[in-house]
């Protein structure tokens, strides 16, 4: 039998005109949440297993859903993590799937399920990470995969607002001189975070000396506990003035490997406490960015047992303050890193691109200095490209860091019908230098793999329908892909294609040649690989 869903659990509204479920649920008066809305399905879908399916019986009007509503429609237990949905094989029932997109496209003549009441008897399953380095495996599963092909649809997060159930933030400019550490996850695809510091490192390291007087930054890298016997659990560079030092150990700090999904965050939070050379009287603070989670006190390579809540408490004993940085929208770390910025007065931030980190630091460490200082780098950040230099994630950031709701006005190209992106689903680096994909991909310490690789287009070529294309919006930064994309550049055609009439997006192109030349001052896409 498949679970019974409470009647009461849904409302049932009609669709009478194509709309996105944002606009459909702002015109009905309703709030809309990350998976609250369900779709009817019309036509053949390739759908993702961690969305949830409700099948309401024509018969008797009666929902359906839970763990056994697969076999109900016939879908087979062995389908994947994505599966094409045939409505045609099961006339008894209408369908519905669980949307985790505000862009979705509803069309007329269907109907939409709302999530007004809790799930029935089973809670739907969480939406997953887009990202990340390895699978957990008491996870659900992530929501993308590596591919070549086109259409990988993920789905990108709504307009995030941080819960407000922490205490509010430290004030800024709380006194004295200033100590911040930044600790570094470098294991598999959180690594490419540090190489995207280590290219700005000297003006970040020079601009903060000249602009904050006598700070004092320390730099911290970790791994797992396995890493020891190779590179390290956790290494350090102290407290210091010292600018080259700073470049220096930055620019050569090895990656690790990690093993297993969590990594050993409480072994560095313990370091941080009792290793570095904190001066008295100093306002501290510690910047933590990983996007997994620590191990517990009975994990057996954690010898000393250490538990991270105590950790925290401890630090925020000493007047440390973390600013939890989550990266890669890995769901089940969310708890993780709320937490420790709940517990240490901190504030919890989301990293989905590490082009922004260092936006990150530098709006940090002002923050840290006093609220002048903040606001003056927001208007400096948006007025980047002509006033258009604040985009979604960076929205977001100086939101959090202020603490105001706002929202984010600005208005970005139209979706249409394209299949939205998990924003982490790719990193969007920056060519500095004319050369070969593999080149590039090695230099930024990333693992080569055909495919992966995404080129700007940038000059009129032939491209082929079978290549997969990214829209990434000029102004919010927001991903789209689908077969719609291939429409809009004109691939498949004969002839060669011009970008210059897609004002509105920058245009990245599946590359299957590790031989293809990236020029200088263009982007290129990297799609980070959920099993590394």
């Amino acid at each position: 039998m498949a679970s019974p869903v409470k009647s009461s659990r849904f409302r049932t509204l009609k669709v009478t005109k194509k709309t996105s479920i944002k606009d459909f649920v702002s015109a009905h008066k309703l709030e809309f949440e990350k998976g609250k809305g369900f779709y009817q399905l019309t036509k053949p879908e390739i759908i993702q297993d961690y969305k949830e399916i409700v099948a309401r019986r024509k018969s008797d009007g009666s929902f359906i859903s839970g763990s056994t509503v697969r076999s109900t429609l016939g879908i087979p237990d062995d389908a994947g993590k994505k599966f094409k949905f045939d409505l045609s094989k099961i006339p008894d029932f209408d369908v519905f799937i669980q949307s985790t997109s505000y862009n979705r496209a509803l069309m007329p003549d269907t109907e939409f399920l709302y999530e007004v009441s809790g799930g029935g008897d089973e809670p739907a399953p969480p939406a997953p990470a887009a990202g990340g380095k390895k699978r957990k495996t008491e996870a659900g599963p992530a929501a993308t995969t590596t591919t070549k092909k086109r259409g990988v649809k993920a789905e990108p997060k709504a307009e995030p607002a941080d819960e407000a159930s922490a205490p509010p933030p430290a004030p800024p400019g709380g006194g004295g001189p200033m100590e911040i550490v930044f600790c570094f996850d470098t294991t598999g695809s959180m690594y490419p975070c540090l190489a995207e510091v280590r290219k700005k490192i000297q003006d970040v390291v020079k601009r903060l000396h000249k602009d904050i007087a006598g700070i004092r930054m320390a730099l911290m890298a970790h791994g797992d506990y396995q890493d020891a016997a190779s590179t390290y659990d956790v290494t350090w560079l102290d407290f210091t003035t010292d600018q080259k030092r700073l470049c220096n150990w930055a620019k050569s700090v090895k990656n690790t490997c990690g093993y297993d999904a969590d990594e050993c965050y409480e072994l560095a939070l313990r370091k941080v406490r009792t290793q570095l050379s904190w001066t008295p009287g100093t306002q501290r603070s510690l910047v933590m960015i990983g996007d997994c989670e620590p191990h517990a006190p009975n994990y057996p390579l954690n010898k000393e047992k250490i538990d991270w809540k105590k950790e925290a408490d401890l630090l925020a004993g000493m007047g440390v303050h973390i600013y939890a940085v989550q990266s890669l929208d890995r769901r089940e770390s969310t708890k993780f890193y709320k937490e420790l910025a709940r517990r240490t007065h901190g504030c919890h931030l989301n990293l989905n691109q590490f082009s922004s980190i260092v936006d990150f630091m530098m709006a940090i460490c002002y923050r840290e200095r006093g609220a002048d200082q903040l606001e003056a780098y927001e208007k400096e950040v948006r007025s980047r490209r002509g006033g258009g230099g604040m985009n979604r994630e960076l929205h977001q950031l100086f939101d959090v860091l202020t603490g105001r709701k706002t929202t984010f006005t600005a208005t970005g190209a139209a979706a249409g019908d394209l299949e939205p992106v998990s924003p982490s689903r790719f990193q969007v680096l920056t060519v500095d230098e004319r050369c070969d994909i593999k080149t590039f991909v090695m230099n930024n310490s990333l693992i080569f793999k055909t495919g992966r690789g995404f080129y700007e287009f940038t000059k009129p070529e032939k491209i082929s329908d079978k290549k997969e294309v990214v829209l990434v919006d000029k102004t919010t930064g927001d991903m789209f892909t689908g077969p719609e994309a291939c429409d809009m550049i004109g691939a498949g055609g004969s002839g060669r294609i011009k970008p210059a009439s897609l004002d509105s997006w920058r245009v990245f192109v599946q590359s299957t040649s590790y031989n293809r030349v990236l020029m200088p001052d263009t982007g290129f896409l990297y799609e980070v690989d959920p099993e590394h």
